[in-house]
Parts: structure tokens; sequence; C-alpha cells
């Protein structure tokens, strides 16, 4: 997958979008975040709007969520961080590309300081932070 794809939103004005990121950790049930992305999608029906899910190109909820995306067809817009380049202001600058999205919601599933990050960055601008817990770590099935 190619960093930060994103197809064009030509005639779409900010109110006829619903953009939902999702960063973070492996979900332990990963039909919770799932059905949390299908309410969603539902609430973007119902308002007539075009839901655009925004990662942040990683294996767990992102990998998740690029996954429900394709099977679902929603536009999924990869924000990656390039830590070999920019080391730790990477991350930085990956979740100031997912806020310039301005999602109306965000879901976190613990993880790293990257997440922390991106959780407190959505709060100062006003955008729902909603957390998934119960978290598998990475290399477990």
């Amino acid at each position: 997958m190619n960093s930060n794809t994103q197809e064009a939103c030509e005639g779409s004005g900010p109110d006829e979008r619903l953009v939902v990121a999702v960063s973070g950790g492996r979900p332990s049930d990963q039909h919770v975040l799932y059905e949390l992305l299908d309410s969603y999608e539902a609430l973007a029906h119902r308002t007539g709007r075009r839901m655009i899910v925004v990662q942040s190109g990683w294996m767990g909820a992102d990998g998740m969520t690029r996954e429900w995306a394709r099977l679902n067809g929603i536009e999924c817009i990869s924000e990656q961080a390039h830590f070999g380049l920019e080391g730790r202001a990477g991350g930085v600058r990956r979740n100031r590309m997912i806020i310039d999205h301005r999602p109306e919601a965000c879901i976190l599933v613990p993880g790293g300081r990257g997440v922390t990050d991106l959780a407190a960055r959505c709060i100062a601008v006003g955008i729902r932070v909603v957390w998934l817990r119960g978290v598998m770590p990475f290399g477990r099935e």
C-alpha cells in the first residue's frame, strides 16, 4: 500500500463527509471495532454523507480498518509515519496529518506513545475520542 494514499473528493464539501480516524494496537476482538465502524457508516448513510476512514498505516487497528473499508467499499486514507527518515518526529507529523482530515471521531486502541499523542491532539481540538479496551499485544494470536 502506498503511504498517504487518498482518492479525490471532488464535489464534496466538509458537511458531505463523515471522517473517522482509527489508530492503535490490536483489539482482542475485531468484531467490536467492526461494529463501531458499522455504526459510523450507518450514521453517514442516515445523514446523507459519505464515510471516509483515516488510519495510520500499521498492523493493529489500522490494518483491521483497512480490511473493513475494503470489504465495505469505504474510502480509506493511510497517513504513515516515516520514522526512518524523521525519527520520533515522524509520529507527530503523522498525527497532525490525521487531524488535518478533520475527523468527527477518532477510535483508538491503547498502544504506544503515538496513540497517546493522537488522543491528546484530538481532545485539544474537540474531536471525540472513542477508546477500545482489551488489547492483544502484537505477535500474539
